[in-house]
C-alpha cells in the first residue's frame, strides 16, 4: 500500500472519531455549565420563596380596571444611591363608577404629588390607594401620575433596585420578578395584568471609567440619547410590545457593547452584549451561539417574539440571571454562564410573550425553559446527550407542579417547577409522538389567544388536547396535580408455538404501598432483543396495577428493557422470582389480522377462552389509540371483526385485545 493511501485512511479515521467524539460527548466543562445554571436556579427560586407570600396577602385589586400604557421617567444619583421619579400609567375602568384605584408601592418612598386624574392618595403598607378625580364607567380611560423619590429598599438584601459595582465601578440593576416592579415603581404587581407597552427615559451621571461611559440599557428599542444638562445623559427607550411590570428594567454600569446580528426574511435583529470590559474577551464564547439559539428556537416556537426591537444581555456581576423582556441580565459572562443564555432566551417565548395566568402556574415558566435546555443540547449533540440531560433533571422529591397553596412558600420546594416540569414536557412528547408534540409548541407559542399575554396549565392542557386529539387528563391529572411517579416490577416469559414465539409479559405498580397515587397512566416502551439479532419495540398502553400482555414473534426474545430510554420518569425493576408473576390466565386466548400485511379491508379474527369482556382497539407506534374496533360482553370461543383500513396511512400498526385478566397485542403492518 502507498504511502499516501495509508495517510488518507488515517485522516478518514481520525475524522471519524472527531465526528463520533463530537456526536456523543458533551464538552469537557458540561459540569461547570451545570453547575452554574444550577446556581442560577437556586438563587431564583430562594428570592421567590422570600416573598411568594405577599400575593396572598395583598388581595386582588386589579380586577375593576386594567393597566395599559406607562411613562417612567427616572433620574439615578448613583453616589446617593436615591432614585427619583415621576410615573404616569393610562388605565381602563373595567366596571361603572370607578372612584378609586390601589396600585402596589413601596411605602420606603416619599411622594411628592399624584396628578393628572388623581386627586388624592394614601401610601401604607406598600399600597398607593388614590382617589380619582371623578366616577369613570365601563371602557372610559384615565391617567394616574405619580411624582416620588427616595432609597430603594431591596427584599432580603438581595432583589429590587440594586446599587453594586465592580472593581470600584458602579452598577445598578432591577431584579423584581415575581412581584418586586413596586420596590421602584408604582404599579399593579405580579402576572396577571399585562401593560401594552412602556417608555422609559433613564437619566444619569454622564461619567466614565476605565474609558467607557456609564450606559442604561433596558427593554424594547433605544429611542434617542440626549443630554438634558451639564453632567448627565438620558437614555431613552420605548418597549412597544405587552409586558409584564417585573420585566420592566434597566441595567446600568460603564459597559463595552458589541453586537452580532440575527437575520431573518429579508431584515435583521440587532444583538447587543453589555459586558464590563475587563470581561470582553471571555465574553466571546459565552455569547458566540447565541443567534445560533435564537434561530433554532424560532424554528420550534416561532419567530422570535421581540424581533422588531432586539435580544439583549447585559451583565450586573451578582445575583444569576433574570429573563427581562428583549434584555437578559447575567451575573456572569464566563463560559460556564452559556447554557444560562439558552434559558433565560428561551423565555422571551415562555415567560416574556407568555407568561403565567398566576404563579400557581409557574412551570409554565419554568419547565419550558428548562426543557429548552434539553432541546438545545440534544440538537447540538444528538439524542443520547438530550437523554443524558434529562437523566440529570430527574426529581423525585414530593410535591405537585401546580401550587396549590402559594401562601405558604416554606412547603413549597420550587426545583419541582423546574426540572419535574421539564420531564412532564419530556413525557409528553413520546406519550404523543415526535411530530405532534413539536406541533402543539409551535400551535401554543403562536395561538393569538396567549401570544403576549398569559395561559395557564388548563390553556396549555387544551392545546394538547386540540392538537394530538387525544384526551390528556389523566396525563396532566397525575404529573400536574398529583406527586411522584410510577414504580414498576416486570416479567416476562416466551413459549415456543409452532414456528413462532408466544409471549407472555407482566407489569404491576408498586407506588400505592408508599402512599402514592395507584395508578400512572403511561404509554410504555417494551423493548425485546431478539436471538436473531437486533430488537424490536412495542408500546403499551398501561392503565392498572396489574396488567399482563402477550405478543408471537417469529425470532425468540432473549432479554427484555422497560422503557430503556427513559421516556418515563419512573422507577423499573425485572422480577425473577416465579412467584412475583401470577398465572396468567389466558390459555386460548389468541389474535390475529388476515391479511398481514394488509392494504384495504382486513378481517380480525380472536379466540376467548370464556365469555368475557373484550375491547379491541387500534392503537400507533406511539401507544396512542386511535380508534376502538370492538367492545362488550362476548361468548367463549371464535370471533370474527372486519375492519376498513382505507382512511390510515401506511405504517406500523398494534391490534389490543384486552380481557379483565390479560391484554394480547398483535402487530399489523399497513401498506398502501
Amino acid at each position: 500500500m502507498h504511502k499516501s493511501t495509508n495517510i488518507i485512511l488515517y485522516c478518514i479515521t481520525l475524522f471519524a472519531l472527531l465526528a463520533t467524539l463530537l456526536s456523543a460527548q458533551s464538552p469537557a466543562n458540561y459540569d461547570l455549565m451545570r453547575a452554574t445554571l444550577q446556581q442560577v436556579k437556586e438563587q431564583e427560586m430562594q428570592s421567590w420563596i422570600e416573598r411568594i407570600v405577599w400575593e396572598k396577602t395583598r388581595g386582588d385589586r386589579q380586577s375593576d380596571f386594567d393597566s395599559r400604557y406607562v411613562q417612567i421617567d427616572i433620574e439615578v444619583h448613583i453616589d446617593a444611591e436615591t432614585i427619583y421619579a415621576t410615573v404616569e400609567t393610562e388605565f381602563q375602568s373595567l366596571v361603572d363608577g370607578l372612584d378609586e384605584i390601589s396600585l402596589d408601592f413601596d411605602d420606603a418612598f416619599t411622594v411628592d404629588s399624584v396628578f393628572e386624574n388623581g386627586a388624592a392618595y394614601t401610601l401604607i403598607a406598600e399600597t398607593l390607594t388614590v382617589t380619582l378625580d371623578q366616577a369613570y364607567n365601563t371602557g372610559e380611560t384615565f391617567s394616574v401620575a405619580t411624582t416620588y423619590h427616595g432609597h430603594p429598599r431591596l427584599v432580603g438584601g438581595v432583589k429590587g433596585f440594586r446599587f453594586e459595582s465592580h472593581q470600584g465601578i458602579p452598577i445598578v440593576a432591577t431584579l423584581c420578578t415575581p412581584y418586586l416592579a413596586h420596590m421602584w415603581w408604582p404599579c399593579v404587581d405580579g402576572p396577571a395584568d399585562k401593560l401594552d407597552s412602556v417608555h422609559l427615559r433613564i437619566t444619569i451621571p454622564d461619567t466614565s471609567y476605565a474609558g467607557f461611559s456609564l450606559y442604561a440599557a433596558s427593554n424594547g428599542a433605544l429611542m434617542n440619547i440626549a443630554y438634558p444638562r451639564q453632567g448627565w445623559t438620558t437614555y431613552e427607550w420605548h418597549e412597544n410590545y405587552p409586558i409584564v411590570p417585573y420585566y420592566v428594567s434597566l441595567a446600568i454600569s460603564n459597559y463595552r457593547i458589541y453586537s452580532h446580528f440575527y437575520h431573518y426574511d429579508t431584515d435583521s435583529m440587532e444583538v447587543p452584549y453589555y459586558v464590563f470590559p475587563e470581561h470582553y474577551e471571555q465574553s466571546q464564547a459565552t455569547f458566540a451561539e447565541t443567534v445560533d439559539m435564537i434561530t433554532y428556537f424560532a424554528s420550534l416556537f416561532g419567530e422570535y417574539p421581540f424581533v422588531t426591537e432586539k435580544y439583549s444581555m447585559a451583565e450586573i456581576g451578582f445575583y444569576g440571571a433574570i429573563e427581562k423582556q428583549t434584555k437578559t441580565i447575567m451575573g456572569g459572562v464566563s463560559y460556564g454562564w452559556y447554557m444560562v443564555v439558552c434559558h433565560e432566551l428561551s423565555h422571551m417565548w415562555f415567560g416574556d410573550m407568555i407568561s403565567p395566568t398566576s404563579w400557581h402556574h409557574c412551570w409554565v415558566n419554568e419547565g419550558f425553559a428548562t426543557y429548552c435546555e434539553a432541546l438545545w443540547w440534544g440538537d447540538k449533540y444528538g439524542m443520547n446527550a438530550y437523554h443524558n440531560y434529562m437523566d440529570d433533571l430527574k426529581y423525585w422529591q414530593g410535591g405537585t407542579i401546580y401550587l396549590y397553596d402559594i401562601s405558604d412558600p416554606f412547603q413549597i420546594f420550587l426545583q419541582i417547577c423546574y426540572a419535574k416540569g421539564a420531564w412532564v414536557l419530556h413525557m409528553l412528547r413520546h406519550a404523543v409522538g415526535d411530530s405532534t408534540f413539536f406541533d402543539i409548541m409551535y400551535t401554543y407559542a403562536t395561538d393569538p389567544q396567549y401570544m403576549y399575554g398569559n395561559a395557564s396549565t388548563e390553556d396549555f392542557q387544551g392545546v394538547c388536547e386540540t392538537v394530538s386529539g387525544l384526551d390528556l387528563s389523566d396525563f396532566f391529572d397525575q404529573w400536574i396535580y398529583d406527586e411522584y411517579y410510577p414504580r414498576y416490577q416486570y416479567w416476562w416469559y416466551a413459549e415456543p408455538e409452532k414456528n413462532r414465539h408466544q409471549i407472555h409479559v407482566g407489569i404491576r405498580q408498586m407506588q400505592q404501598s408508599s402512599g402514592w397515587r395507584p395508578i400512572f397512566v403511561m404509554p410504555i416502551d417494551l423493548v425485546f432483543s431478539l436471538s436473531g439479532g437486533g430488537d424490536t419495540t412495542v408500546v403499551v398502553q398501561n392503565n392498572d396495577t396489574l396488567q399482563t400482555y402477550q405478543f408471537e414473534f417469529d425470532d425468540a426474545p432473549t432479554a427484555l428493557s422497560l422503557d430503556p430510554d427513559e421516556w418515563i420518569l419512573r422507577y423499573a425493576v425485572e422480577s425473577i422470582e416465579e412467584t412475583a408473576a401470577p398465572p396468567f390466565v389466558t390459555q386460548n386466548l389468541s389474535l390475529q389480522c388476515l391479511p398481514n400485511p394488509v392494504s384495504g379491508v382486513a378481517h380480525i379474527e380472536y379466540t376467548l377462552p370464556h365469555t368475557t369482556d373484550i375491547t379491541i382497539s387500534l392503537y400507533n407506534i406511539a401507544g396512542q389509540r386511535l380508534v376502538r374496533l370492538d367492545h362488550g360482553n362476548k361468548n367463549g370461543g371464535i370471533h370474527l371483526l372486519q375492519w376498513n383500513t382505507n382512511n390510515l396511512p401506511s405504517g406500523v400498526y398494534f391490534l389490543h385485545l384486552t380481557i379483565p385478566e390479560s391484554t394480547l397485542v398483535h402487530k399489523v403492518t399497513l401498506l398502501r
